[in-house]
């Protein structure tokens, strides 16, 4: 995803290189750019706990170079899951898992920042759009 440059610049979260300090001095430059020549400038902030519970299925397309066969690991990863839970020494039966991608993996930031990809898509245009998850 980094070396194709598939994420936009202002998606800061999980991302080397890239911190919540980013996301701050991009925003205090865009206010005082925009105080200096007196326009307005609003900001909204979003927090969505539990993010990835709530996340649909991520649909990872050619487009962004993702080959069919990771593909489709990545589905079986996010849709066909299952836990067991060991109680007083004993294995129990397999559970289904209905949350949808999994809090904790490596892949889940990565999961994340594709289905937020054009987000940005949906805003007026000229919107200065900044993305940091933590």
């Amino acid at each position: 995803m980094e070396s194709q440059a598939i994420l936009p610049q202002e998606q800061m979260d999980f991302r080397s290189n890239r911190s919540c300090t980013d996301s701050l001095i991009t925003l205090t430059n865009n206010i005082h750019t925009n105080f200096l020549a007196n326009d307005v400038v609003a900001a909204a902030f979003l927090d969505i706990t539990g993010v990835f519970d709530v996340l649909p299925e991520v649909v990872l397309s050619e487009k962004i170079g993702v080959p069919a066969r990771l593909r489709k690991f990545i589905e079986n990863i996010i849709t066909h899951r299952s836990v067991h839970f060991v109680e007083e020494g004993h294995l129990s039966e397999a559970y289904s898992v209905q949350k949808r991608i999994p809090q904790g993996s490596m892949l889940s930031p990565l999961l994340f920042n594709i289905s937020v990809l054009e987000m940005d898509l949906q805003l007026h245009p000229g919107t200065n759009f900044l993305q940091y998850a933590n």
